[in-house]
């Protein structure tokens, strides 16, 4: 949203001086009109140190999305070739994992100028490359983050009168288009009902953003009067339910249709985004009504949510840098934990959204270089301040309902273009008292945008003491209970498995290999799981830097003829086969004899995402030991990014004989 500022300032002085008619002076009145127009569209009342914060927090809000076409509407597109914006300005930078959730229901209210721009660019990208947004930048898809959050961004657009009806076809075909494009992902997710933890990383994420993506989809289906599109994604946004463990009440990964063994809600693994399961367990915006059941009703829904703030922010040691800004397992710092303060209006403890969200805008918000207690993200970390200084937050975008909480300030004028929306609060405490709309008693912790739009009032009154004030949960969102989901459970889900029984073999590594990229452990490579070529999933054997050295214990004493191992080249992610493989025979386990080596076939430079099997033969020897030692590639060349950098060597699985453990 840069855009106030590159087309005000930018976009209109290009057009309107000719060459050599560059006065700076005229340049910087214009440009200080466009950013008070920006700053002037929520003019607030409070002590200074809060205003200098609030004010930094909104000029954050209107850096992204830039303004991407030229003067002359120009831009390079999606398919790299020259376009024109007719009728619009090209936006560019669409950070929609980020930003769906309180940046863009931010422009819904006071930038309903700008949206059209930004609706109509991505609009743009899908007739350009075939899909929405997901990081586009500068006519490119980075295809970083998941989901398809451009969805929740249009939907919400929708229900908050942004897109002319005659219109809504044009989008909704976006829509389903980008739904329904060939994706791994959301592939699993359509066939499973969940996405299993075997077949992709981030599997719990996806299917939890999944489900609402798809229940955004939904929403403009209804509207169109589309009844069996409607029917289909919504039964999708159901599925969210089958990654819900109804025993720990998290959401848990499943591999095979079983829940992955060894379990912990604060550790941060390839299972989740950039987050663990504490803070995914409460994304179910779609279906709060549905989540609050299974979680077993309003009482256990709030004391689950005081479980998360209250739990030990210590985790067991797997952070990420993405995860900061914690008050319990609650990360600020990162969008997951964006929306959970604000359940608790919707659990009929609103006073506890409000201690929480005050508690958070004092600790983590300052107007200073460091003022944010984690990644910016496009705006989406100041909207959530913006919005929240103003006592609002859009839970569920896609909908048009705003929790409310206390405000920060004394007084805010919302200027949504026609009209002004003004909120009150008597003294800035933290707890509401009590609340009036348009001069009549409002008792309910939710507020319908709409009211907003009207223009009015809503005056709190407030103190330093919780109420009971809009303690009835209203306003809940629900997933259509007319089209249940129907997931796919094997029939002994969930019973006791009998064991495998003990590992033929057992690997001992004589080097150490990443613990981030342990595939279980030390017998991960004599445990009969394969790696897959998405090495995310994180089933392969990752070392850094050094060579691969392993000992294979056979239990005993064998004929070995052939030694085969796994490993796969990711180049692009600084994984490369090693330089050769070489196999050893010992019939002590002390002392060790080349049996054979062979050396690599696959070129260093080749960019392609391959798993090779290498199998070392020879002839047929007596051994209870056989040692694996893979030479790692070498330096990383100097035409690659990562040149100066280690690389990583990843094997999965050793074969004794062709024998799968």
């Amino acid at each position: 949203m840069f855009g106030v500022f590159c087309e005000c300032a930018l976009g209109y002085l290009w057009s309107v001086l000719a060459p050599g008619d560059w006065d700076f002076g005229r340049l910087l009145a214009t440009t200080v009109r466009a950013w008070d127009d920006w700053l002037g569209r929520i003019s607030v009342q409070c002590p200074d140190e809060v205003k200098r914060t609030f004010y930094s927090a909104l000029y954050h809000c209107a850096i992204h999305p830039s303004l991407y076409s030229d003067v002359n509407g120009e831009y390079r597109g999606m398919d790299r070739k020259v376009h024109k914006a007719e009728g619009y300005e090209r936006y560019t930078v669409f950070s929609m994992w980020d930003v769906f959730r309180a940046g863009f229901p931010l422009f819904c209210m006071i930038g309903r100028d700008i949206m059209p721009d930004f609706l109509e660019s991505m609009l743009s990208v899908y007739r350009e490359g075939g899909r929405l947004p997901k990081w586009e930048l500068a006519g490119c898809e980075t295809n970083t983050m998941i989901g398809f959050n451009a969805v929740p961004a249009i939907a919400d657009a929708w229900v908050k009168g942004l897109i002319p009806p005659s219109r809504l076809p044009e989008y909704y075909e976006a829509m389903r288009g980008t739904a329904e494009r060939a994706d791994n992902s959301h592939d699993f997710f359509k066939k499973y009902c969940y996405i299993p933890a075997d077949e992709d990383n981030a599997s719990v994420s996806k299917t939890l953003e999944f489900a609402y993506d798809n229940w955004c989809v939904s929403v403009v289906a209804k509207a169109l009067g589309l009844d069996d599109d409607y029917a289909v994604y919504a039964t999708r946004a159901q599925y969210w339910k089958n990654v819900f463990d109804p025993v720990s009440r998290f959401m848990r990964p499943r591999d095979k249709g079983e829940w992955t063994p060894e379990f912990n809600p604060v550790t941060v693994s390839s299972h989740f985004t950039e987050a663990n399961s504490w803070q995914y367990s409460f994304f179910v915006p779609q279906d709060i009504a549905g989540h609050m059941a299974l979680m077993g009703g309003r009482e256990a829904y709030a004391e689950k949510l005081d479980s998360l703030f209250a739990a030990d922010p210590a985790g067991d040691g797997t952070q990420l840098q993405d995860v900061t800004g914690l008050v319990g397992q609650y990360a600020h710092g990162n969008e997951p934990s964006h929306h959970v303060a604000y359940l608790y209006d919707f659990a009929g403890r609103p006073w506890k959204t409000q201690e929480t969200v005050r508690n958070i805008c004092n600790t983590f918000y300052y107007n200073a270089p460091d003022g944010l207690c984690g990644n910016e993200d496009c705006g989406q970390m100041s909207a959530w301040y913006v919005l929240s200084a103003i006592g609002m937050y859009s839970v569920t975008p896609g909908t048009k309902v705003m929790a409310l909480t206390s405000p920060l300030v004394n007084k805010a004028v919302i200027n949504t273009g026609d009209k002004r929306f003004t909120v009150t609060s008597d003294k800035a405490e933290t707890y509401v008292s009590s609340a009036r709309l348009n001069g009549r008693a409002y008792d309910r912790a939710a507020l319908d945008f709409d009211e907003i739009l009207r223009g009015g009032k809503l005056s709190f009154t407030t103190s330093d003491r919780a109420s009971g004030w809009g303690s009835d949960p209203v306003m809940l969102t629900s997933a259509d209970s007319a089209h249940p989901y129907n997931a796919w459970f094997p029939e002994d889900f969930g019973k006791v498995k009998k064991s495998s029984g003990p590992l033929k073999y057992e690997a001992h590594p004589n080097t150490a290999y990443d613990q981030y990229y342990s595939a279980g452990g030390d017998n991960a490579l004599v445990d009969g799981i394969r790696g897959k070529l998405n090495w995310h999933v994180k089933l392969w054997q990752g070392y850094w830097g050094k060579d691969v050295d392993v000992t294979i214990d056979l239990k005993g004493e064998k004929d070995v003829f052939c030694v085969t191992a796994g490993f796969i080249q990711d180049m692009d992610n600084y994984i490369w086969m090693p330089r050769d493989m070489e196999v050893y025979l010992s019939d002590d386990g002390v002392h060790f004899t080349l049996a054979g080596r062979r050396d690599s076939d696959v070129a260093i430079d080749d960019p392609k995402v391959q798993i090779a099997e290498w199998t070392v033969s020879f002839e047929s020897t007596k051994a209870t030991h056989v040692r694996v030692v893979a030479h790692l590639f070498g330096e990383i060349p100097s035409w690659h990014r990562g040149y100066g950098d280690k690389g990583f060597t990843f094997i999965d699985e050793i074969w004794i004989n062709n024998e799968n453990n």
